[in-house]
């Protein structure tokens, strides 16, 4: 009976200890991409080692995606030559580099799988740097690892599991920062730059706390892009705007705060229409109010909260006070976001944590209730709604299901324990 009694604790923490979460942190694995680079700063061996989801999976193709970060501001060029036996060992083994976006991919391919053993190194190759640069910082950051199976199965390691896998090649004397001609960079006026590498490089390295990303006229900016440029700047006390420019004139920018971050990546289409018709939102507004439809590409929730800045010179007055409403598609009805939007200088400004169609108005909408408070906004629309919501990263940060398990879990345990208790004691 004694026995039996000693064996109940041991009983308790044998399921209380199964039932604790394993962190994110504690079983990531962070040697997939190793490197080693020679003496002369130039090159570096890449080499990969499977875990076991890419071993058990069958990858039988392979895509790294890499970009080039140099801080001179110069374009470097890079070479890949591949192992001998890697070369021999697969059917196609190939590599783009593309110069003007800074951007390396390495393929691997075959008709079997690539790799027969998880934890075990495989060399893919060189990967060599030329420049004309005597003093230079370049660095390789990995954006993303995606593998196909056999049976056609997808996955893909992404930045945020990547960013410690860099390799930095390193020259001469102090870095140089990048500089733009005409780029007049004091506190009050931020860096301006139109490409990744040189924002992902401001940020890590530079001093200046807002750095603008001007991007093309249609807003467009590639995901993996994106994703470097927000992993740089999460969690820092700084700022990165992109801006869309018409000529000298800024259209539109969103800025975000690397403190205000969710930390979780949401590719965002930066495409925005000023003064599109739409019949559905017009009959909902007030007949005497000057009204402008701003439609966002993106439908669902942004990275992190934004500033949105938009030029409505064309349409108001400075100093016109001005309503912000969204337009719920599914109720068919307007939503309050914001009031005392004033023009200055021809611009707008407010916040959102959330994309799809506004609308500015000189009219308060009576049947649409109450403007919320001041800094309690919450992201209209938002609920449940994101126009990229599928990751192939499961998600770490809810622990509500496992926190109701264990609850579940320590009450049939007591429970047990209690009726074991009661015989004992007969």
């Amino acid at each position: 009976m004694k026995r039996i009694k000693r064996l109940i604790p041991l009983l308790l923490l044998v399921i209380f200890g199964y039932c604790m979460p394993v962190s994110a942190e504690e079983t990531k694995d962070d040697s997939l991409i190793q490197w080693k680079t020679d003496e002369e700063q130039v090159s570096a061996e890449l080499t990969l080692r499977p875990d076991k989801d890419m071993v058990d999976s069958g990858a039988a193709a392979l895509q790294i995606t890499m970009q080039v970060m140099d801080t001179s501001g110069n374009t470097p060029g890079v070479t890949v030559t591949f192992d001998e036996t890697a070369a021999a060992s697969y059917r196609i083994a190939d590599y783009t580099y593309n110069q003007e976006k800074k951007e390396l991919n390495i393929f691997l391919s075959d008709t079997k799988p690539l790799f027969d053993e998880e934890e075990q190194s495989y060399v893919i190759g060189t990967v060599q740097i030329s420049t004309e640069a005597e003093d230079y910082e370049i660095s390789i950051v990995p954006l993303s690892v995606k593998t196909v199976s056999q049976s056609r199965q997808t996955e893909e390691w992404e930045a945020q599991e990547l960013q410690d896998m860099k390799v930095t090649f390193s020259k001469g004397g102090e870095t140089v920062e990048p500089e733009k001609p005409g780029d007049s960079v004091s506190p009050e006026t931020p860096p301006v730059f139109d490409n990744a590498s040189d924002v992902v490089n401001e940020l890590y390295k530079g001093s200046a706390s807002e750095v603008v990303y001007q991007i093309g006229a249609d807003g467009s900016l590639s995901k993996e892009e994106q994703k470097v440029v927000f992993e740089a700047l999460k969690g820092k006390d700084k700022a990165v705007t992109f801006a869309v420019k018409d000529g000298e004139r800024l259209l539109y920018s969103f800025t975000f705060r690397g403190d205000q971050l969710d930390y979780e990546y949401i590719a965002v289409d930066m495409k925005l229409t000023v003064g599109e018709n739409n019949p559905d939102i017009e009959k909902l507004m007030h007949k005497d109010g000057k009204n402008l439809i701003l439609s966002f590409a993106h439908h669902g929730k942004l990275p992190g909260k934004a500033e949105v800045k938009i030029y409505v010179g064309g349409t108001y007055a400075d100093g016109q006070e001005l309503y912000l409403y969204y337009y719920n598609p599914e109720t068919k009805a307007m939503e309050p976001v914001q009031k005392d939007i004033v023009v200055v200088d021809g611009y707008v400004a407010f916040e959102l944590a959330h994309c799809s169609d506004y609308v500015l108005t000189t009219k308060e909408i009576k049947e649409a209730g109450a403007f919320p408070v001041p800094g309690e906004q919450t992201p209209s629309g938002g609920a449940g709604r994101n126009n990229d919501s599928k990751h192939n990263v499961a998600a770490t940060g809810d622990k509500a299901p496992v926190t109701i398990l264990i609850v579940v879990m320590a009450a049939a345990v007591v429970a047990i324990a209690a009726v074991i208790w009661r015989k004992l004691r007969k």
